[in-house]
């Protein structure tokens, strides 16, 4: 279908979330803020306005009271200058470099800021139903400069339509 210049449709393209760990992929610009009041962290995704939020100091709750999402729900602490985040409870049909994986899935993450002022989130996802061995990789970020301001980004599907043979197309005015 590529190949012929008819993608398949993505989860971008229909416009869903790009759910955990996708939104840290950053194809588009993230601000990530702690509000120690709330004992939260929150990342907004510029990308069609997401918003995950991960708890701070909190222990996961028990699988079978976690309502599945996009984001799934994020638990995390700080063991000196790393945050380290552990997520449990995302939608089966949430697709991320298209790994299949189960509800059991389970995203860890360490998140902290290297030498060169780099923020680095070193991502493994476990999921024995799935996976023979944990995916490990990693997401890299510079920092913007403080001038720089993050822009609304509403997706509007309005033109994408999914072809008879599963493709995707565009709807064309009339």
């Amino acid at each position: 279908a590529e190949a012929a210049g008819r993608p398949l449709p993505t989860p971008s393209s229909l416009c869903q979330p790009e759910g955990v760990p996708g939104i840290m992929g950053a194809h588009y610009s993230l601000q990530i803020l702690q509000n120690p009041g709330q004992n939260q962290v929150v990342v907004l995704g510029e990308f069609m306005s997401q918003i995950r939020r991960i708890y701070l100091n909190e222990e996961m709750p028990h699988s079978d009271t976690i309502n599945p999402g996009y984001f799934g729900y994020s638990v995390a602490k700080w063991v000196g200058d790393v945050l380290e985040v552990n997520t449990a409870g995302i939608r089966e049909d949430v697709v991320f470099e298209d790994i299949p994986h189960s509800i059991d899935m389970r995203v860890s993450e360490r998140i902290y800021l290297n030498k060169e002022n780099i923020l680095v989130d070193d991502i493994i996802i476990e999921d024995h139903k799935f996976l023979s061995k944990p995916y490990k990789f990693t997401f890299m970020y510079k920092r913007e400069p403080s001038t720089y301001k993050v822009g609304e980004y509403v997706c509007d599907n309005q033109s994408v339509i999914v072809e008879e043979d599963g493709t995707l197309g565009v709807k064309l005015e009339e």
